[in-house]
């Protein structure tokens, strides 16, 4: 049997991800309060990161990220990446740039895609 890694391990791994995470201002309050409600700040910043490193076409960083997250529902215990679904997604479908959205989309394996394409057919977002 797989034991899957906990909430904590999974902010871990992201942190040190990609060296700009590594950086963000949030883990000081991530450090404070663990993972709680502060995950949602996190993978907010991380979509608009995503989407600006598109921009600057550092797409290795948004694809290795994206890679991370596709994993991460096999390799983590329910919950630890919910925040994904909840926050990251929600800042990618509101991105004014519908190239760079594609462009993102288009590096989502099946999972994220999916969990993606959910929230436009339930009918919580619109692309803009």
């Amino acid at each position: 049997m797989l034991i899957k890694k906990n909430e904590e391990t999974f902010y871990s791994e992201l942190r040190n991800l990609i060296p700009d995470l590594k950086e963000l201002e949030v883990w000081g309050e991530y450090d404070q309060e663990g993972a709680g409600f502060i995950g949602s700040s996190i993978m907010t910043i991380i979509a608009e990161l995503a989407i600006e490193w598109t921009k600057k076409d550092k797409i290795k960083r948004t694809e290795k990220l994206l890679e991370f997250f596709e994993r991460s529902d096999n390799e983590f215990e329910n919950g630890s990446n919910s925040y994904i679904y909840t926050d990251f997604h929600p800042t990618i479908i509101n991105c004014q740039d519908s190239t760079i959205r594609n462009k993102i989309k288009s590096l989502m394996g099946p999972k994220m895609m999916k969990l993606y394409n959910q929230l436009i057919e339930m009918g919580f977002y619109v692309e803009n």
